[in-house]
């Protein structure tokens, strides 16, 4: 669900062409990523260990070719800068991460396709844990 300044919109991303097939983020995700409206940062709010997890995964896969076809280099540099700018509220268990409406869902539906692909289940609960949080964050007003 998208907030736009028309109101909110439902798009739907069919995560299950990409498992076992050498597609890139262009094959799952139709509009235009310079649409003004996925241009709206979003602020997700990790529990903090999720984060950190979240950021590192991200710093050491960066190079990864399959990574790379998904995230562009502006995703991982907007994805860095988000953790790299994170806060923490006082008094909060939660870390807060800006990112771009188009890079949070692109982050999201990776980590989608990446929960399919395993069978572990503390990898499963930590995808679960980023995913809910991006797409609370992704619906919120």
């Amino acid at each position: 669900m998208l907030n736009t300044k028309n109101g909110r919109r439902e798009i739907f991303f069919d995560g299950s062409s990409f498992i076992d097939k050498n597609l890139s983020s262009a094959d799952a995700i139709g509009p235009a990523e310079n649409d003004p409206m996925f241009q709206r940062v979003v602020e997700i709010r990790f529990l903090p260990k999720a984060a950190f997890d979240l950021s590192g995964f991200i710093h050491q896969t960066s190079s990864s070719e399959k990574l790379r076809e998904f995230l562009s280099d502006d995703d991982l540099m907007n994805i860095r800068r988000g953790f790299d700018e994170r806060k923490r509220p006082k008094g909060k268990d939660e870390i807060i991460v800006r990112l771009p409406q188009m890079t949070a869902i692109k982050l999201g539906v990776l980590l989608d396709l990446i929960r399919n692909d395993t069978n572990d289940l503390e990898v499963q609960d930590w995808i679960d844990n980023c995913t809910g949080a991006i797409r609370y964050a992704l619906s919120a007003e």
